[in-house]
């Protein structure tokens, strides 16, 4: 995956009031990024849970029951505690958990002290750039990170019987849902 993939390229000239903005939207970007990591890494944790669950809970309601209480006690989790839980609940490799390890520093640092740490940059075109070039490191690590934690969680998943065939035929339906309504 090339960092293109997460972020486009940047203008070739440009005046100070559109450098701005671009860090602006950048750090938008990122902070995306990170938060899709999140949601992957509950996605994770949901798809271990339901495995452990399989022969235990027996009814639709309890699935949906399992599903709701799983992803709502999730998210009241720090994203560092929801990483430990994967980790205990899945067998990962050491090299594949640094990874993970290193995104969740990386949405730390954007989401709790990229603007501060970068207060001085900010102030000239160099150090603009130079934190253009940061949230470009930050978010494309986030990025391809986000996509090895959703292959585990696709691997994981398979165990289920949720192929991606199924899985791509679900968010199909369920994107066009999300169309149909609104066009109400």
């Amino acid at each position: 995956m090339s960092n293109s993939d997460a972020f486009p390229p940047l203008p070739e000239n440009w005046n100070e009031a559109e450098q701005q903005k671009e860090v602006y939207a950048r750090f938008g970007l990122a902070v995306y990024h990170a938060q899709v990591f999140e949601h992957s890494i509950a996605n994770l944790l949901l798809t271990a849970e339901l495995v452990k669950a399989v022969g235990v809970v027996r009814t639709q309601e309890a699935w949906e029951t399992l599903v709701d209480h799983t992803l709502d006690s999730s998210f009241e989790l720090t994203l560092g505690n929801m990483i430990k839980r994967v980790f205990d609940a899945i067998g990962i490799d050491e090299s594949t958990q640094e990874m993970i390890r290193v995104a969740k520093r990386n949405r730390d640092e954007l989401c709790h002290r990229f603007f501060r740490e970068h207060a001085e940059e900010f102030m000239t075109p160099s150090g603009r750039l130079k934190m253009l070039d940061r949230l470009e490191a930050l978010g494309s690590h986030i990025h391809s990170t986000t996509a090895v934690v959703d292959l585990i969680e696709g691997a994981t998943a398979k165990f289920l019987g949720q192929t991606p065939e199924k899985r791509a035929a679900f968010t199909e339906a369920y994107l066009n849902e999300i169309l149909q309504g609104d066009d109400e």
